[in-house]
Parts: C-alpha cells; structure tokens; sequence
C-alpha cells in the first residue's frame, strides 16, 4: 500500500496556529486525504488536528515516510508501540507495515506476531498476512507452515490468508490451493472462495473455472454454480460454453442453456446452438431449442420446416423425429398431413407414430387416412401397425384387407408371422385356419411361416 499522509490544511486551519499547530502546503493537504483515506476513518484528519499529539503524530508519519531500510522500520515500529498514543498506534503501524511488507514481507509477518499486546496484534495480524499474501503469497504460506505454529493458529492463518487475498485477487488465491496438503482443506478452502466469488461476478468465476483442469466435486461445484447462472442471464451463460473441454458434462449444461435461453429468445439461441463446435454439445443444444420451441408455438409445420433447412442429415432426421413424436402425440392428425413433405428416410418411423397414437383416439379416422395413402413405405409402415391392432381387436377382414396392400415383400411376411405367433399361443388350430384365408401368399410361404411357429 503506498504512504499516506497526515497534514493540516494551511487555509482552514490558520486559526489554529496559535495552538502550535503546523500550516501545510497543497502538497500537504493531497497527502493527508491519501492518509485519511488508508486508516479508514473519515474523521481522522480533524482528531489530529484536535489533538494535543498532533506534532508527535506527524513526527512519526515523517520518519514513516524516510524509513528505508528494514532495520529502521524495526526500530520504528518499536518507537510506535512504546511512544505513539494508544488510539494511534493501529493506524500508523499500518502505514508502516505497508512500506515494510514491500521490503522483506517475512520479518514484517515475524515483528507482528511478536507483538506483546494482544489487542494490537490480534487487530494488526489479519490484515497483514493479507497484504503479505498479496505481495508474495508462497513466503507468507511458508511462514505459516513452520513448525512453531499450533495447527489450530495454522488453519486460522490459512484461512485469512487465503480468503482475504481472494477479496481483490481470486485467480492469486486459488493458483495456490494445491499448496495445501490435505485433500479436504483444498476442496472447504476452494468451495469458500469461489462461491464467495461467483457472488461478486458469476461470469469471471465460471470463466476462470472452465480454464482449470477440474475433477471430483470441483466439478460439480462449477456446474452448481452455472446452473444458477444459466437461470439468471442464459445469454451471458451461453457465452461461457464455448471454451469447455467436448464432454458430457459440456453437452448437458449445453442442453440448460438452450432451454432457458430459447425461452427468451428462440432464435437467437438455435443461433447460438449452430454455432457449437463440438457434435455433441451442437445436437444437444438445438434438440432443446426445437423441444421449447415446440412447446409455445401453435404451428408446428413452422418448425419443422426450420428442421428440415439442417445440413447434418442424420441429425435433421433425429430432430424430424422428435417433432414429430411430440406433433402426434398431441394431433396425430397434423403429423399425418404434414408427413408426405418430410424427409422419406424419416417415413417408415412417422408412419407408425402416427397410426400408435391415432389409432386408440379415432381408428376409423385412422383407417381412413391409412387406405388414402399411395402405395409406398408410407402406407407399408403405417397399415402394419394398424393390421396387428385391427386384428387384436377381431376385425380380421380389415386387418387382412391392409396386409395384402402392403408393398414390401419382408414387411409383409414379418406382419403375417407378427398375427400368426399371437395366434399361436392362442390357439394353434386357428393359425392354419387364417393362413387358408390369405390368398396373397403362396402355399411355400404359408408352410414356412407355419412350420416356423411350430419349431419355435
């Protein structure tokens, strides 16, 4: 810390010469708010000028500011603590002690824990092994670690040490966790300054975070932490994701960001999404802007339509897919309609959750939509579910009638096993009974499905 000054202002104060007070130059009066402002106290200035000591006092701020060299300031602070007014003896140690601290932080740390009384050591000691830290943070953990210490005065040491030095240099601070032997202490020491950190300026200390190599419940305390970011600003937040390591932890807090992001502002947050660079965290993040997307806007066809604009075709896919199943799981019948525009890749699957949740709502509507359809992968995946429920429920005819339509030889032949197996276990008679109603399979085809049920 620099020296401070104590003076007297030349103009206000010319009254009080005839007291013996000094008149200060504009030099003097700058010095004296520097001091005023060190020791804290607003008032400080008028006490001394108040003072009977004043002369003392500005004595002992003179020899403050000539002491050079260690050997004096330790004479000094004797000085002070024999000769000083009691309610002064604080503040001008620390002026001293902030001169001293610069030279040779050890002895300075040594002269104050040997201070005799206990309100002045006790009052000094704090701030300065925190002023020591901050200037050269290993020596002043070496003197704590000597073995003089008892390990009580060791953890309360560690504690101001690190705490205090974290108030302005946090980074300083926990870059020297590690010289902590004891696993438990680094994680109660580092939990303690990061949390107090991440209230001060949640983005630093995430950002400082996602730079270290973290592990165990490091880790998790950094999640902890961005999950209540990610609530509080997900577009401060989404600027955090980028420089994490490609993991599963990145992806999941990827997928927060987007949720809550997207609910604010969907498309900057696909936006944002896209711009992922890892596959991982990129699919995620979009699936969860899509997935809110879904739940507050009233056109699907919109969305599906910003899914479809996807280079990554796999991924577009997925992404149909999952519109889709939340589209028929709400109407059906949208899916439906919309469901000839979509990628034919995505057909076989959309086909079926359409008809799974259509089915139990309205089957003649389904029916009817299924026998609309052109032949094709369409109506193949969509009239094979519908035939197993039609049979199920002993409309035989219709079931039937949907199989012989069907286009794909192995979808066919696996719906008729699909019938026969059920019937089966059923009834094993009636399974060659139904079996002699297909006129759409040959009789080799017939034996073999037969025979197949009977090894099986």
């Amino acid at each position: 810390m620099p020296p401070k000054t104590i003076v007297l202002a030349s103009a206000a104060l010319a009254c009080l010469v005839f007291i013996g007070l000094l008149v200060y130059t504009r030099d003097d009066i700058k010095s004296a708010k520097q001091y005023q402002k060190t020791i804290g106290s607003e008032n400080t200035t008028d006490t001394l000028h108040d003072s009977p000591n004043t002369l003392l006092l500005n004595l002992f701020y003179q020899d403050i500011q000539a002491a050079s060299q260690v050997a004096d300031m330790h004479i000094l602070a004797d000085r002070i603590l024999d000769e000083a007014p009691r309610e002064y003896q604080h503040q001008l140690m620390q002026l001293l002690l902030g001169r001293w601290l610069q030279q040779e932080t050890v002895s300075a740390l040594h002269f104050v824990y040997a201070i005799q009384t206990e309100s002045i050591r006790e009052a000094i000691l704090p701030s300065t092994i925190i002023k020591a830290g901050s200037i050269d943070f290993y020596s002043v953990w070496e003197w704590i670690e000597q073995p003089r210490f008892a390990a009580v005065d060791k953890i309360y040491f560690i504690n101001i040490l690190y705490l205090g030095v974290a108030k302005k240099n946090p980074e300083m601070a926990l870059q020297n966790v590690r010289l902590l032997g004891d696993a438990s202490l680094q994680m109660e020491i580092y939990t303690a300054i990061v949390k107090a950190w991440s209230q001060r300026d949640t983005f630093s200390a995430l950002t400082w975070m996602n730079a270290s190599d973290l592990l165990g419940q490091a880790l998790s305390l950094r999640n902890e932490i961005f999950n209540e970011f990610i609530q509080e600003n997900p577009e401060r937040a989404s600027a955090l994701i980028y420089e994490m390591p490609a993991d599963e932890h990145k992806s999941a807090l990827a997928r927060k960001v987007a949720t809550q992001y997207a609910k604010t502002n969907i498309h900057a947050a696909a936006s944002w999404a896209r711009s992922l660079r890892d596959e991982g965290s990129y699919r995620t993040a979009l699936s969860a802007v899509f997935e809110t997307w879904l739940s507050v806007e009233p056109d699907k066809s919109l969305i599906m339509e910003q899914v479809l604009a996807e280079s990554d075709s796999v991924f577009r896919d997925h992404l149909v897919n999952e519109i889709a199943l939340d589209v028929a799981a709400r109407d059906p019948s949208e899916l439906a309609k919309m469901i000839t525009r979509l990628p034919p890749s995505s057909h076989p699957e959309l086909a079926k959750k359409v008809v799974h949740f259509w089915k139990e709502r309205d089957s003649a509507a389904t029916l009817a939509w299924i026998t609309s359809l052109d032949d094709g992968p369409v109506y193949d995946y969509a009239a094979n579910v519908m035939a197993l429920y039609l049979y199920e429920k002993g409309n035989a005819g219709q079931a039937l009638s949907l199989i012989a339509r069907i286009k794909d030889p192995v979808l066919r032949i696996d719906t008729i096993k699909h019938l026969a197996a059920n019937l089966y276990r059923q009834q094993a008679n009636a399974v060659r009974q139904m079996l002699d109603q297909i006129t759409f399979l040959s009789a080799d085809e017939k034996a073999s499905i037969y025979l197949g049920l009977a090894e099986e």
